[in-house]
């Protein structure tokens, strides 16, 4: 638990999950990690560096899981 939201770190790098009120949030440590997502997916919300799911949200799992990868292997 990391800002009282469930983390998943390994060395520098790290996503967490949060839920909100209309939506979850995928949080990364950087913009750099969710950029070429925000650009192929443009219809699901993204902030600096999160990605906000509704639950009408069709969820590309193959995208989540590459933002996943990249924010845990490079970090900066």
């Amino acid at each position: 638990m990391s800002y009282r939201m469930p983390t998943y770190k390994v060395k520098d790098g790290w996503v967490a999950i949060a839920n909100q009120k209309r939506y979850v949030s995928l949080y990364t440590c950087g913009a750099h990690h969710i950029a070429g997502f925000k650009e192929k997916y443009p219809g699901i919300r993204t902030g600096k560096g999160c990605i906000n799911f509704k639950a009408t949200d069709q969820i590309p799992v193959a995208a989540v899981k590459a933002v996943i990868k990249h924010a845990i292997e490079q970090s900066k």
